[in-house]
């Protein structure tokens, strides 16, 4: 044989033996009370199988499957040399239960949660100052499912930690009460993609409290119940993104973030809420909405606001059009440009306070009752645009100002 040859089969030999993904196995617990990478803990063969003796996954590859079996609670006490393939938590007649304390879990592919198949059991991923998936290594995606046979949870709890993952959906089950639930405190939810709320929608939950922060890059599909008492929902994406789904969502904090398309608002039943602060945080982000959506119908509530500019669309038509699509009790203007861009005549909310920059878009008409007042500039953009104020009415009444 000749020595190159020789060489090249050494050389392909000790890749072979020291790639990580060689000898992958599919983990599944047979302990409970036990830490992850704990001697026993582990079999290769099934739930309660054989040990795997001191193995554990990622311990030596990053191709490891890991299977959390009924009535196995385990603890990661220790960060895993390598990335790991999967985890999944197989359901079953007992709860299987995992946290994440103070360590970091890397999962290249998906995180599933089944959920129990006993009724009045729940099954639990708690991160716990504990982080599962980080931004240069997320984890590939999150599911999470509700029964459609027994009344049982299955349920991600982030206290204080973070989750970083390429996408969510959460499953309401058909049970009356077969919940799949997403909930964070004090933590951050972080999607590079969609988060999807489906299935039966009471059983489909997503609950923010605290100063928690839930950022979302994609779409937000809102089929199920979210329940935002606190903390902000951040939309960060580069793509255009969508609020939509069959159920309203109603946001404490919303940031518009998305500095490179626009956020639209198009849920089925024309209506979103925020009861804190809408904030538009940067100049080229542009707020959405359906012709017929309006935002806080029931009554008037929280702050509209610009952080660095942003333009916040007008596409209701008829009287009073920003005022009755945007229902705000405090409009903070200053920093934002307010833009009427309808499909029908529109007549300028001349009770929001001082505009910042007024952009007219629409080239069907727009008109004005009543004195407004534009401190940066109002720009009349496109060649059919009209603005028709009523005879009386003065822009800038109290003193010149901005620009035209």
């Amino acid at each position: 044989m000749k020595p190159w040859t020789v060489r090249y089969l050494l050389t392909w030999l000790v890749l072979l033996l020291f790639s990580p993904s060689v000898f992958a196995a599919n983990y599944f617990t047979r302990a409970t009370g036990v830490n992850w990478n704990a001697n026993g803990t582990w079999s290769t063969a099934a739930c309660g199988g054989a040990s795997a003796g001191a193995a554990f996954p990622g311990s030596t590859n990053t191709a490891d499957t890991a299977t959390i079996c009924q009535g196995n609670t385990i603890t990661l006490s220790a960060n895993t040399a390598f990335a790991i393939a999967s985890l999944t938590f197989n359901g079953g007649a007992a709860a299987s239960n995992l946290t994440i304390t103070g360590r970091t879990l890397l999962v290249t592919g998906a995180v599933t949660m089944n959920a129990p198949t006993t009724a009045a059991i729940t099954s639990t991923l708690t991160i716990n100052t504990g982080i599962l998936g980080t931004g240069a290594n997320p984890v590939g995606s999150v599911s999470i499912i509700g029964s459609a046979t027994v009344n049982s949870t299955a349920r991600i709890v982030v206290t204080g930690g973070s989750i970083t993952t390429g996408s969510v959906a959460i499953t309401g089950g058909a049970s009356a009460t077969g919940v799949a639930l997403m909930s964070v405190t004090t933590g951050t939810i972080t999607s590079n993609g969609a988060i999807t709320l489906n299935g039966t929608a009471a059983n489909a939950r997503l609950t923010s409290s605290s100063t928690s922060t839930i950022n979302v890059a994609g779409n937000f599909s809102n089929g199920g119940t979210l329940t935002h008492t606190n903390g902000t929902f951040v939309f960060n994406g580069t793509v255009a993104q969508a609020i939509t789904g069959a159920s309203t969502s109603s946001f404490r904090n919303l940031t518009i973030s998305n500095v490179t398309q626009p956020v639209s608002i198009t849920p089925t039943t024309n209506l979103m809420n925020v009861a804190g602060t809408l904030t538009m945080n940067g100049a080229n982000t542009i707020l959405t909405p359906n012709a017929a959506v309006v935002i806080n119908n029931a009554a008037a509530a929280g702050t509209i606001i610009g952080v660095g500019g942003g333009t916040a669309q007008v596409t209701k038509t008829g009287a009073d059009a920003f005022a009755t699509q945007y229902k705000f009790t405090t409009n903070t203007l200053t920093n934002l440009t307010v833009e009427y861009s309808g499909a029908a005549t529109q007549a300028v909310s001349t009770g929001v306070g001082t505009y910042g920059n007024l952009e007219i878009t629409n080239t069907t008409g727009v008109t004005a009752a009543a004195n407004f007042n534009v401190s940066g500039t109002l720009t009349m953009n496109g060649a059919n645009t009209v603005l028709t104020p009523a005879a009386a009415v003065v822009i800038n009444s109290a003193a010149a100002a901005g620009t035209i």
